[in-house]
């Protein structure tokens, strides 16, 4: 088991951070809001937490996974 801690930074061009991270037991989850997108902050919060979900209904750790594997897994496509 490892312990992890998060910063986020706000960039320059940016009003509020457009990025999350999350982790658990022997994962870590990082998605970088797309700068660009009308509200990127929810989507990249709402990626991350499927992806947590996927891991832990799965019981899966240290796997590498694409958001496009995490979208196909959760949304039935």
């Amino acid at each position: 088991m490892f312990k992890s801690d998060f910063y986020y930074c706000i960039g320059s061009t940016h009003h509020f951070c457009q990025d999350f991270a999350v982790s658990g037991n022997g994962y870590a989850i990082v998605s970088d809001g797309c700068s660009s997108a009308k509200s990127t902050e929810i989507g990249a919060m709402l990626i991350a937490k499927a992806a947590e979900q996927y891991l832990n209904r799965a019981n899966i750790v240290d796997l590498t996974i694409t958001a496009a594997d995490v979208y196909r897994k959760t949304s039935g496509f």
